[in-house]
């Protein structure tokens, strides 16, 4: 129960009028220069930057953990106006916005409390989920934990369809230890910085319509 005050009651909604001015702004920069942007498949680190400043990756954070405390109808009208400005941004926030959900209803408050703290600094969440295996239940990336690695637990695979984590500061990714079992406090999931695992994000899908917003594979 308490998640779910968490995630849906424990906050007044901030006024709508003032979100979407807050980030007007901001919207109005990332729209200079988009067309050039996707025809030459400029990659926006500097428009993501500017979202990160602004404090975009932190709307859904209750105000009494640093957020903006604002409701999901407020993330999509917020979503609404930056798609307007770029659309291939609100696709590479995706990940970030499914991350945020699952931090407010974890039911482990230790996970909750740190990566509140966490998003709550403006720090960038990707995904690194999918695999050619066409599902969640048998991942074939691997952790190895520090009695196998001298300096630490370390990731081994491949991920696919990991849009918008070439942009981001943590990489949520899922994997299985050496006796298949998921890893880390969530199903099978947990997060990373790449340059603590060493993950490299390539932007390997060129042909794809959504030009710009770091649909690549991520290896470890």
């Amino acid at each position: 129960m308490s998640t779910t005050i968490l995630s849906t009651l424990g906050h007044t909604d901030p006024p709508t009028a003032e979100l979407r001015s807050h980030f007007a702004r901001v919207f109005d920069r990332i729209s200079e220069g988009v067309l050039a942007r996707e025809e030459q498949r400029v990659l926006p680190y500097e428009q993501v930057g500017w979202l990160k400043e602004a404090g975009f990756g932190r709307v859904r954070i209750p105000r009494e953990h640093g957020g903006f405390g604002a409701s999901l109808e407020q993330l999509a009208v917020l979503l609404i106006d930056l798609g307007a400005a770029d659309s291939n941004l609100v696709q590479a926030w995706r990940g970030h916005i499914g991350f945020v959900e699952f931090v407010l209803s974890h039911a482990n408050e230790d996970y909750r409390t740190f990566w509140l703290a966490e998003l709550a600094t403006g720090v960038m969440v990707g995904n690194a989920e999918s695999e050619r295996t066409g599902h969640f239940a048998t991942p074939a990336t691997h952790i190895h934990d520090a009695q196998e690695v001298p300096d630490g637990a370390e990731l081994t695979g491949t991920k696919y369809y990991s849009t918008g984590s070439i942009y981001a500061d943590w990489i949520f990714v899922s994997a299985a230890d050496r006796r298949g079992c998921g890893s880390g406090t969530g199903p099978g999931t947990d997060a990373a910085q790449p340059p603590l695992v060493s993950a490299q994000v390539r932007r390997d899908h060129p042909a794809w319509t959504s030009r710009t917003t770091g649909t690549a594979s991520a290896s470890a």
